[in-house]
C-alpha cells in the first residue's frame, strides 16, 4: 500500500515539472547559438539548431570533361554531359597511335619500309619518306651493236653503239652431190649479224663423171657419190672394143729387170673392169730360173674374198670370190702380187710369166679378157 503511493507520488513530481517547462518556452525568449553547416553546390550555409540560412549556395564549379570522365563538378563531384572518348591519330614509322587530347599511346609504331637503294635514291621508306645510307651502283647492260650501255635500274645511258665494230669471217662449205654449200660470209662478233651475207650454192659433184663399164653395157657414173648420170645403154664394139666408153677388159702382168739371186715383184692388174666377182686365176712360170715365195691380193679386188693354197708352183690356181657388188666396189687396179726369188744360177734371158682366167659377174655370166703377159728378164 505504501510502495503503491510512493511511485504515485514520483509520477506526480515529474508531471509538475514538465508542465511548468513548458509554461516556461511559452512565455520566456532565449537567442539561438547557430550551429552552420558548410554551404553546398545547391544550399546556403544553414542552422542545424533553427533552420537559418546565411549567403548562397556555392553553384557548382565544373572541370573539362576528359577522354575518360564526363564534366564533373569539383565540389560535389556530380557529373555533366559524356565523356569525350579519345581521339586517336594514326601511328607513325617511330611511334604508336597517340590521343591527341590526353597523349595516350595505343599499340605499336608501325616501324619503316623501306624501299631498295636505286641508282638515284638510297633506301628510302614509303610511310614516312625518311633515308638512309647511300646511293646504289648502276648495273650496266652491255652495249650493243644499236645501244649503248645502259642501266638496267634507272635507265641512264653511256658510252656509244658498238655498231658492228668487230667482225669474223666465216667460211664457205663446198656443195656435195645432195647437199647445198654456202660461200663465205661476213658476220658480227657481238650480235652475229650477218655483214655479208651467205650466198647458197647449189649441190655439185666434186668428180666428174667416168664410165662404169660392164660386161654388156656402159654408163656413166660419178665416182664422189655413185649416182649414175647417164642411162644403161650397150656396148659399141668395133674390133672388141666400144667405141663409146672405150671398154675393152684386159688382165696385164707387169715386166721387170731382176739380177741373178734377186727377189723381184710383178702385179697383175685389170683394167676395163666390168664387175668380177668371181674369178679363178691359173698361173705360170718356170721353176728352173725362179721360185714363187709370196703371192697376195691386191686393192682392185678388195671387196672379194681371196682364197690361195699355199702351193706356189707353176699351174697353181688362186680364187676370188664375192656376192653383189656395189657400183663403189668394182674397180680397176691390182688384183694380184707376185714375189719370185731368183735362182743364183738362172741363165741370163727373158723369162715369161702367164696366167689364165675364168671370171663371171653378179648374173654368172661368163666374161673375157685379154691378156697382157709379163717378162722377168734375168741379168747378172
Amino acid at each position: 500500500m505504501f510502495k503503491g503511493n510512493l511511485i504515485k507520488i514520483f509520477l506526480l513530481i515529474a508531471l509538475t515539472v514538465l508542465l511548468a517547462s513548458c509554461l516556461s518556452g511559452c512565455f520566456v525568449t532565449t537567442e539561438c547559438t547557430h550551429n552552420w553547416s558548410d554551404a553546398t553546390c545547391t544550399e546556403p550555409s544553414t542552422c542545424t539548431i533553427c533552420g537559418e540560412t546565411d549567403g548562397l549556395e556555392l553553384g557548382h564549379k565544373w572541370s573539362d570533361a576528359t577522354c575518360t570522365e564526363p564534366s564533373t563538378c569539383t565540389i560535389c563531384g556530380k557529373t555533366d554531359g559524356l565523356k569525350l572518348g579519345h581521339e586517336w591519330s594514326d601511328a607513325t614509322c617511330t611511334s604508336a597511335k597517340r590521343c591527341t587530347r590526353c597523349n595516350k599511346t595505343q599499340g605499336k609504331a608501325l616501324g619503316h619500309d623501306w624501299s631498295e637503294a636505286t641508282c638515284t635514291s638510297p633506301q628510302t621508306c614509303s610511310r614516312c619518306y625518311q633515308t638512309q645510307g647511300t646511293v646504289a651502283d648502276h648495273i650496266w647492260e652491255p652495249a650493243t651493236c644499236y645501244d649503248p650501255e645502259y642501266c638496267l635500274t634507272c635507265g641512264e645511258t653511256r658510252g656509244e653503239p658498238l655498231n658492228h665494230s668487230a667482225t669474223i669471217t666465216v667460211d664457205g662449205i663446198e656443195p656435195t652431190c645432195t647437199e647445198v654449200g654456202y660461200t663465205t660470209s661476213i658476220k658480227c662478233l657481238y650480235c652475229g649479224e650477218y655483214i655479208v651475207e651467205p650466198q647458197e650454192i647449189p649441190p655439185q659433184h666434186s668428180e666428174e663423171a667416168v664410165w662404169c663399164k660392164l660386161l654388156s653395157v656402159h654408163y656413166e657414173v660419178y665416182p664422189c657419190c655413185g649416182e649414175k648420170a647417164s642411162e644403161d645403154e650397150a656396148h659399141h664394139k668395133i674390133n672388141g672394143i666400144c667405141d663409146i666408153c672405150g671398154y675393152d677388159p684386159a688382165l696385164t702382168i707387169s715386166s721387170t729387170t731382176a739380177q741373178k739371186g734377186a727377189t723381184v715383184s710383178i702385179v697383175v692388174s685389170v683394167a676395163d673392169n666390168p664387175g668380177v666377182v668371181g674369178m679363178q686365176l691359173t698361173f705360170e712360170y718356170d721353176e728352173s730360173v725362179m721360185t714363187l715365195i709370196n703371192v697376195s691380193s691386191g686393192e682392185a679386188f678388195s671387196a672379194l674374198d681371196f682364197i690361195e693354197s699355199g702351193n706356189y708352183s707353176s699351174g697353181s690356181k688362186v680364187l676370188w670370190d664375192g656376192l653383189d657388188l656395189d657400183v663403189n666396189d668394182i674397180k680397176d687396179g691390182e688384183i694380184l702380187i707376185f714375189t719370185f726369188a731368183i735362182d743364183p744360177n738362172a741363165a741370163i734371158g727373158d723369162y715369161n710369166v702367164l696366167v689364165k682366167v675364168k671370171a663371171y659377174n653378179n648374173d654368172l655370166e661368163p666374161i673375157s679378157f685379154k691378156i697382157n703377159n709379163g717378162v722377168i728378164t734375168v741379168t747378172e
